[in-house]
């Protein structure tokens, strides 16, 4: 069902707002919508992801490099692993680390009992990051500068004043470049010397820069519990559908009426159908809850207890 029809169907029931002029706009009815469907993944963890969108779930190991941005449509990490390890991270929390490993946040070296942690670190600000501990990759494919890093476009070139760019990159690596005006992105190498290597892509002009290389050294893919990656929107809610199953789509009319009765309007706000709406909208949310646990959790196995016949 597409968003537009989702939202029709509310207008005639529970709305009773079908005929111009409506009490409540178009584009109001699509913000419930986007916020009764989001109520439902944070609620449900019904969208669970690892590889429909790698954008979200796969992250660039880098050289030296501990902590790592998270999409903002992700809820949770449940589970990790990287390429060049057949085991998985094991997830803990800042405190948990806090309390057991205290040089975590800084340390590279391989650890007592052998683990590589993922921990997904407090909100900090905005924005939400998770760090890989001990950090897999030390200092040797990492080079930051000191306004001594200039890219060319002819030959396309990376130049390090007075470096030692062999020490930490050979032909083939991949280097992913930060710190700069234009050249924030990833370059191939081609060939190396100590002071310049030769990259496969073109670098845009750009002298003595404080630029930071490093190295990729594999990727995390992670399974995550996440939000729809687009939010619906006006002007393409003929086409858009909810990321989620078409089973519930009719259900999210209780969700966008208990948003819109509360709207602060005299001719709109009304508590009890609010409530109904919420109440109804809470017993979907149970029910898609019990239908997870019937798809993803097999039954107990029935076993024989020592001692008994």
């Amino acid at each position: 069902m597409t968003a537009e029809e989702i939202i029709r169907k509310t207008r005639v029931s529970p709305l009773d707002d079908n005929k111009a002029p409506y009490l409540w706009e178009d584009v109001e009815l699509v913000d419930y919508l986007n916020d009764a469907i989001n109520d439902i993944m944070r609620s449900t963890e019904i969208l669970r992801d690892r590889t429909s969108n790698t954008s979200i779930t796969q992250i660039s190991l880098l050289a030296n490099l501990g902590i790592y941005a998270l999409s903002d449509t992700v809820i949770s990490v449940r589970s990790a692993m990287t390429s060049t390890s057949t085991i998985p991270l094991t997830l803990k929390t800042e405190s948990w680390m806090d309390a057991h490993l205290s040089e975590w946040r800084t340390n590279y070296t391989p650890t007592e009992d052998g683990l590589n942690y993922l921990v997904p670190l407090l909100e900090q600000g905005t924005s939400r990051y998770v760090q890989v501990s001990p950090k897999i990759y030390d200092g040797t494919g990492e080079v930051i500068g000191a306004s001594n890093i200039s890219f060319s476009a002819a030959p396309n070139t990376i130049a390090h004043t007075g470096g030692a760019l062999t020490t930490h990159f050979a032909t083939g690596d991949v280097i992913t470049v930060t710190g700069t005006t234009l050249n924030n992105s990833n370059f191939t190498v081609v060939s190396v010397l100590a002071g310049s290597m030769v990259v496969s892509e073109t670098p845009v002009a750009e002298a003595n820069t404080s630029a930071t290389l490093r190295r990729k050294d594999g990727t995390l893919t992670m399974t995550v519990i996440r939000y729809p990656v687009s939010q619906i929107i006006l002007e393409t809610i003929h086409t858009q559908s909810p990321e989620i199953s078409s089973v519930w789509h009719s259900k999210l009319r209780d969700g966008i009426a208990m948003y819109a009765y509360e709207k602060d309007d005299a001719d709109c706000y009304n508590q009890g159908k609010a409530d109904r709406a919420r109440a109804r909208f809470m017993r979907t949310i149970e029910e898609i809850k019990r239908e997870n646990i019937r798809k993803y959790h097999a039954a107990g196995a029935v076993e024989v207890h020592a001692g008994t016949i």
